[in-house]
């Protein structure tokens, strides 16, 4: 219903986007111009207001917080305290997926392979590691950077060095873990339920900011990815697994897994996006799996507010008619045990 009462002839669609310098809420607006009138909603310190003016019947949600964790939950937050559907994770999921020890514990209390780690406060408390195997990968123990752009410690001079340049520049925990010496992939999940689909997993490179400074946080870990031809088995495992943690943090509509694989060829969940970069450069890991997939950008996020729309129980007028997507990889995969490899 509209503000006077009247009955929309069109759905209003809202995308809440980072306010600034940002192509994506424009694009989505494109994308999704066909199934209603689009609202643009900058996910500023207005947010609620905004969301209160513009009475979407569903929203898009793209606001990743540019770069701050707080800000991140602020609009999924928003969307729940005042009811309006959105398409995307709850925000329990992005707390979960933000906080990388919760993460990990909540994958590893399913039986899904993560790398162990140790969450280390300062300096002083990285004595015990004299005595562990090297090398190990650090990160800080908040964010949703994935493993594709982790720092390496070689050995424990290494460490220390890269540890007190963390903390001097914030005073945050650092999360340190084995090292994954095996390829990376990601894997992007649509839909909900028995109806989710993994689309075809891509290659990443290995840790391209390994050697860069330790404050590299770019938007888009997952970049530079690219369809490979990867053995059907080690594909189902990768797809069947990052399902799993999908499933296992209350994922919903869409998310990104990214996967490394440990010295035995296990795959390894290492982050979960709920909200992944939609950009339509040839390098990015959604992107380049819709694109395999045979899904174009505008296809793509057409999709993510579909499945949500349905999710919710609304009726789309002007939904156009879709193909189905192939499921690659059945729900219920577990080739490998519950222990990491």
């Amino acid at each position: 219903m509209d503000h006077d009462g009247k009955r929309r002839k069109t759905m209003r669609i809202g995308v809440a986007f980072d306010d600034g310098p940002n192509d994506e809420g424009h694009l989505a607006a494109r994308a999704l111009a066909p199934l209603g009138d689009v609202v643009l909603i900058p996910a500023d310190d207005a947010i609620a207001d905004r969301l209160r003016d513009a009475r979407p019947d569903i929203v898009l949600n793209l606001a990743r917080g540019d770069g701050s964790s707080e800000r991140r939950l602020h609009v999924p937050a928003s969307l729940e305290r005042l009811a309006i559907p959105f398409c995307g994770s709850g925000v329990a999921t992005h707390a979960a997926c933000l906080e990388r020890p919760r993460l990990k514990s909540a994958l590893a209390a399913r039986g899904i392979p993560t790398a162990g780690f140790s969450v280390v406060e300062s300096v002083e408390r990285l004595a015990p590691f004299r005595q562990r195997a090297f090398p190990v990968a650090i990160r800080r123990a908040r964010g949703v950077s994935s493993c594709f752009a982790t720092l390496v410690a070689h050995d424990f001079d290494d460490l220390e060095s890269i540890a007190a340049e963390l903390f001097a520049a914030a005073d945050e925990p650092i999360l340190i873990e084995r090292f994954l010496p095996g390829e990376s992939f990601a894997c992007a999940i649509l839909g909900n339920g028995a109806e989710s689909v993994a689309l075809p997993v891509v290659s990443v490179p290995n840790d391209p900011y390994a050697s860069a400074p330790a404050l590299t946080n770019p938007l888009d870990t997952a970049s530079a990815a690219r369809p490979v031809r990867i053995a059907t088995g080690l594909a189902e495992d990768i797809a069947g697994i990052a399902m799993r943690a999908f499933a296992a943090l209350h994922c919903r509509d869409v998310a990104r897994v990214d996967i490394r694989l440990s010295d035995a060829g296990v795959p390894n969940v290492c982050a979960v996006d709920p909200i992944p970069p939609f950009s339509s450069d040839d390098g990015a890991a959604m992107a380049a799996a819709a694109r395999a997939a045979g899904l174009d950008h505008e296809e793509l996020l057409q999709r993510c507010l579909l499945v949500a729309a349905a999710r919710e129980g609304i009726r789309v007028p002007h939904a156009p008619e879709l193909r189905r997507i192939s499921r690659h990889t059945p729900p219920g995969v577990r080739r490998f045990g519950a222990s990491p490899a």
